[in-house]
């Protein structure tokens, strides 16, 4: 079975369907329903495994805690993730919950809508900025076509693709105690994903 990543997918422009790319994410939120609890801190699109099938797993639990050791254990004393995707309030109080892995997958949805990096170069200023912000920047002139990946050549449902934004949006809240859970993340996504498959089959 040959396999690949969610990032490969992005970089190739595969010219995958949303929902696809959708399905894959909601998938990997069931590491999420372990128990005890798992989080994993480092959620990201290389560390999303893909089989032909785009059958998603993720994966490098290598830097994952169990939640109930972490809250019982000896507090860490370094930050450990990849930029881009941490949560800062994680790296302000060091304190790992649910929350660190909803605010990164929140970053990976919108590398799904966008098709872009957690970090990049902004053109033609070169400035670098988080894809947070320029998601953020769009969202309040109320532009959503601007930061949808061109390659899915608008094959998209704007209704789910907004609705896709506003979880992803969710999820990067500061404070983090305003972020929904993970097991709500995940039903709003099969509502995203419902509304994406819905206007598929419409078009037949």
């Amino acid at each position: 079975m040959r396999r690949s990543t969610l990032k490969v997918q992005f970089c190739f422009a595969m010219g995958n369907p949303i929902e696809d790319y959708l399905e894959c994410c909601t998938r990997t939120l069931l590491f999420a329903r372990c128990s005890p609890p798992i989080i994993h801190r480092d959620v990201k699109s290389s560390n999303i495994l893909l089989n032909d099938h785009m059958e998603a797993k993720i994966s490098d639990f290598g830097i994952s805690r169990n939640q109930v050791i972490n809250e019982t254990g000896v507090p860490p004393t370094a930050v450990v993730g990849t930029p881009g995707y941490i949560d800062p309030a994680y790296v302000e109080s060091f304190s790992m919950t649910e929350q660190v892995d909803v605010y990164s997958f929140g970053v990976l949805l919108f590398e799904i809508v966008s098709g872009r990096p957690p970090i990049f170069e902004s053109l033609p200023s070169k400035q670098t900025i988080s894809i947070i912000n320029w998601v953020k920047s769009s969202v309040l002139c109320g532009n959503i076509d601007d930061i949808i990946d061109p390659s899915l050549h608008g094959q998209y449902n704007v209704e789910s693709v907004w609705k896709v934004v506003d979880v992803a949006l969710s999820c990067v809240k500061i404070p983090a105690l305003k972020r929904p859970r993970m097991s709500q993340v995940y039903q709003d996504l099969k509502e995203a994903m419902e509304v994406e498959t819905s206007e598929l089959l419409n078009s037949y």
